[in-house]
């Protein structure tokens, strides 16, 4: 993230490669003022696709985030990435920068996943202290695609015109916009501690529920 050789990134055209921007674009359009660090965690291969990524690489960038909070002021953690396993499998480092994070009153928070909601939520989302994130529609129910077998903490709407990496917008949905959307709330709606905003966060909320599960729901706005 620093140093010499940090902003050379290897040219992709490849779509998938283009969840970031799509990310910023939803920030910005919730908190246009927002400034952004971004983090990529997924690598790129010789053919310029995508290559795995592991909880290792989502753990080397909380540690950076923790060393660095004070320098770039760094408020909140939006994770829209994740995998899932038949248990919530984080390491001893990710709850320990978790937990420093949120000490210092920055969340870390993550996409539940979109497998389907009998599907476990992912890895790291389904961590206690991170605060999960699924997706609703603007009417308050449950998209069947959000996972949901475990800890959601919240459903957020996740439909939203993105900027995609070819500058062109398209619609488009799913947990990780319902991350970014909350995310840039977060931020707005800072309180000075961590359980003063999340308790404010709770209670705008309203029921939400699909023909499987219940939770609860907030529009932004």
């Amino acid at each position: 993230m620093e140093g010499k050789g940090a902003t050379n990134i290897p040219v992709s055209n490849n779509k998938v490669l283009g969840h970031g921007t799509r990310m910023l674009s939803i920030i910005t359009q919730v908190n246009p003022k927002a400034k952004i660090i971004l983090i990529r965690i997924v690598g790129i291969d010789p053919k310029g696709n995508p290559a795995d990524y592991y909880t290792d690489d989502i753990d080397n960038a909380l540690v950076w985030i923790t060393k660095n909070q004070k320098k770039y002021n760094i408020s909140v953690v939006s994770l829209s990435q994740g995998n899932t396993f038949k248990t919530c499998d984080v390491s001893t480092v990710f709850k320990k920068q978790v937990s420093l994070l949120k000490k210092v009153n920055v969340p870390v928070i993550a996409a539940a996943g979109n497998d389907g909601n009998k599907k476990p939520v992912f890895t790291p989302a389904c961590w206690k202290e991170v605060v999960s994130v699924g997706a609703v529609t603007s009417g308050g129910v449950i998209q069947t695609y959000s996972n949901a077998k475990g800890k959601v903490d919240i459903y957020i709407p996740d439909n939203y015109t993105s900027r995609m990496l070819d500058n062109s917008t398209k619609t488009t949905i799913g947990t990780s916009n319902s991350t970014a959307a909350l995310s840039a709330w977060w931020l707005l709606n800072k309180r000075d501690s961590f359980k003063e905003t999340y308790d404010y966060l709770l209670s705008l909320t309203k029921p939400a529920s699909n023909y499987l599960i219940k939770g609860a729901y907030f529009e932004l706005g």
